[in-house]
């Protein structure tokens, strides 16, 4: 099993973690299972970020 997110931590607050999830790259099985039974899911969302093109 692979992560398809992860946390970038990029610092912190007094009490918090600030970062963001970033997609990894993996691309999770059901994803095509999802798209078969009509639910529209963009497989943009688990490219890593410096491989989508804005």
């Amino acid at each position: 099993m692979n992560e398809v997110f992860t946390f970038r931590r990029s610092g912190r607050s007094t009490r918090r973690v600030i970062g963001r999830f970033e997609a990894t790259g993996v691309v999770p099985r059901f994803a095509e299972l999802l798209r078969a039974r009509g639910v529209d899911l963009s497989v943009q969302m688990f490219r890593k970020p410096e491989e989508v093109s804005e």
